[in-house]
């Protein structure tokens, strides 16, 4: 991932006469969102970009940015997804199917998650 964070562009004037675009910002510092909501919404980043976050215009504004490991129940299901083994093949009527079907299956894991599939 990674952990430079994106920037985030200034807003222009436009010139009270032409209306064109100038090179002068709107303000001196981009804005992602209000500064109310900036502080209600949890970011989640790389876990190795948390400071690079909290230091870079516009995104700084976040008060609550957290590593992405903090999100201990994403690498539950990651985890799940490694150690589940398929326990069943069915096509879309349900009928069992074996390995070699060629069509969409239904494929059902022991840690009780389904997932349909294109099957060549």
């Amino acid at each position: 991932m990674n952990p430079v964070p994106p920037t985030v562009l200034h807003e222009y004037k436009r010139d009270e006469t032409t209306a064109e675009l100038t090179n002068e910002p709107v303000r001196d510092e981009p804005i992602l969102c209000h500064e109310e909501f900036a502080s209600q919404i949890p970011l989640y980043v790389p876990d190795e970009a948390v400071d690079a976050y909290k230091n870079a215009p516009g995104w700084k504004h976040f008060t609550q940015i957290y590593p992405i490991s903090a999100l201990s129940r994403i690498n539950d299901i990651l985890a799940s997804d490694r150690d589940a083994t398929v326990i069943g093949r069915y096509d879309l009527n349900g009928n069992p199917v074996y390995e070699s079907y060629r069509g969409i299956a239904i494929i059902r894991y022991s840690d009780g998650s389904a997932r349909k599939v294109a099957q060549h």
